[in-house]
């Protein structure tokens, strides 16, 4: 059995070592048997790409999601060498469009010239990360696979607006969904949240229209995963950053520094941790899970919701959800 790691929802790396013996070959014909079980069992199309590391397998894997046969693999050298000397360098991953405006600065437009870039530079520019990437380019593994998942660290809640949003009261009601969204994340992985974040952004692809966009953190007085305290210090950011005039498309909140809930610092000067909030956080959640997301919110949330996002031309979401699973007629 292969050596998973689950790098997010709907990625995974597997160490596929064990089966050098099989050549190049028989690797992506593994792969392709593997493809076609995954499409069998799930229904779900998707694309493997293989390569000696994680940056060319994740390389590879753009190529495999263009391709008809859904595999591509980036071993042999001059499939490689030919891939990397036509791949934009902001298809690397790790490297961001501002990343790469600042690179391209130096000269640096491809894979192929990231690979071969002096290693002083790469460092100056990006740091060790920027140093890993190019030893990933070459073939020398730097990212080994993690098996166990570290703790997590900071998570996001947001989502676009279904329709312009202009006025505070309706950003108040987003940026509430969304901190009491993730708050609830937070008591599933019994985690609690030291800094939250808000931000909000215009439509940056209508580019006539007025441009702003803002982004807030502040410090909690105690690491927290209390929905009312999170929406309380989420719509007191927002009232700070918003700005009249503007249609805006989209707003979310940032939690950083997580810790377990067994592991939070209390000060002499904080209040002790409010075990009737958490009494009522745990029904809420209770219920929402009993009966469906969204049963018990806040009426900060709002009623309506007219801001939310369009959900009309969804596709059905057969291996998620109940009430959506395939019905076959005989």
């Amino acid at each position: 059995m292969p050596e998973v790691e689950i790098y997010s929802i709907d990625e995974c790396f597997l160490d596929l070592s064990g089966l050098a013996h099989l050549g190049t070959d028989g690797v992506k014909e593994f792969c392709t048997r593997l493809r076609e079980k995954i499409l069998k069992w799930t229904g779900i199309p998707t694309g493997i790409g293989i390569g000696k590391t994680k940056v060319l397998s994740k390389i590879a894997n753009h190529v495999a999601k263009k391709s008809a046969s859904g595999v591509a693999e980036l071993i042999t050298d001059e499939l490689r060498d030919h891939l990397l000397a036509n791949l934009a360098i902001e298809d690397i991953w790790g490297i961001n469009r501002r990343l790469g405006v600042r690179l391209r600065s130096y000269g640096i437009a491809t894979a192929a010239q990231l690979r071969d870039a002096n290693e002083s530079l790469i460092k100056q520019i990006m740091g060790i990360v920027g140093v890993r990437i190019v030893h990933e380019l070459r073939g020398l593994s730097c990212l080994p696979l993690e098996a166990i998942a570290p703790p997590q660290k900071n998570m996001i809640c947001s989502r676009s607006f279904g329709q312009p949003v202009t006025t505070l009261a309706q950003m108040h009601e987003a940026i509430a969904h969304h901190a009491a969204r993730a708050a609830a994340k937070l008591r599933h992985r019994k985690l609690r949240a030291s800094v939250l974040g808000v931000f909000l952004t215009t439509n940056r692809f209508k580019p006539n229209d007025l441009q702003y966009s803002n982004s807030i953190s502040v410090s909690l007085p105690t690491a927290t995963n209390s929905s009312q305290v999170l929406i309380r210090f989420a719509k007191l950011c927002m009232t700070n950053i918003f700005r009249e005039g503007f249609s805006y498309k989209k707003c979310g909140v940032s939690l950083n520094d997580l810790s377990s809930v067994d592991a939070v610092q209390l000060d002499l000067l904080s209040p002790a941790v409010d075990r009737h909030d958490e009494k009522l956080m745990s029904v809420i959640d209770s219920l929402n899970r009993r009966y469906g997301n969204g049963t018990i919110r806040f009426a900060s949330e709002g009623m309506r919701q007219d801001w939310k996002m369009r959900t009309d031309m969804r596709s059905p979401r057969y291996t998620s959800c109940w009430d959506e699973l395939l019905v076959v007629k005989s």
